[in-house]
């Protein structure tokens, strides 16, 4: 987050819904070695970083159907359960990503309303926004109501016919968190460094802005 012109052009919106994990959260290699230690214990090889951000997607429900779980004989919840359980016996050795929290202070110090829009359970990003001091940041926590991710697109649709959002910006790591932006009237930055792929997002339609946390670049996508 310490790209001046990222800085910049956020600075000039009104309103900024920001994902969690992968995009504030700096949780890819914590959760990919999770999930690599559950498959080694079934007897199957792990995920490559590279492989993983290939495959990853919201709902977790999809994410599991490319992981081709039914042919590994393996049930969804157990992954679910392994991850959850020792996703939260550490979590809070996590870090924020690097210039995540003077961004979003700054960004505060400037009057921008930010929400945190989230697939990750509410009791988690409750957790988390305290243990990392930047509850005051935000006007709201928007989580999933269970454990598989939910519908952010419905969340994001309820939220703007709630609030009226005339105009905002959705910042997240994955294409369907700038699809869900998009969908609600929302310009839509990708980052990278998170828990999908930069050439996933190069070229999409749906994406108006990439943030190239790697090369520190932010440039327009289309």
């Amino acid at each position: 987050m310490n790209s001046p012109d990222f800085l910049a052009y956020l600075k000039a919106q009104t309103c900024i819904f920001w994902d969690w994990n992968g995009t504030l959260l700096d949780d890819l290699d914590y959760s990919l070695g999770i999930s690599n230690h559950f498959f080694e214990l079934k007897g199957f090889e792990g995920l490559s970083k590279e492989s993983y951000q290939d495959v990853f997607t919201i709902p977790i429900s999809d994410y599991y159907d490319n992981l081709k779980l039914k042919e590994k004989n393996i049930d969804p919840e157990e992954v679910t359960d392994h991850y959850l359980s020792r996703y939260e016996a550490r979590r809070d050795t996590i870090p924020l990503f690097e210039g995540a929290f003077d961004c979003l202070e700054e960004l505060r110090k400037e009057g921008v309303t930010q929400v945190l829009f989230s697939a990750a359970h509410i009791s988690e990003l409750e957790f988390q926004v305290k243990h990392h001091g930047i509850s005051d940041f935000f006007e709201m926590l928007s989580g999933a109501g269970d454990f598989l991710g939910g519908s952010k697109l419905d969340r994001g649709r309820a939220l703007q016919e709630e609030y009226s959002f005339s105009k905002g910006v959705m910042v997240g790591d994955t294409l369907h968190d700038v699809e869900i932006g998009k969908e609600i009237g929302f310009e839509t930055v990708w980052v990278s460094e998170g828990h999908q792929s930069l050439k996933r997002a190069s070229g999409q339609s749906f994406i108006d802005y990439i943030y190239d946390r790697e090369e520190n670049n932010f440039y327009r996508n289309n």
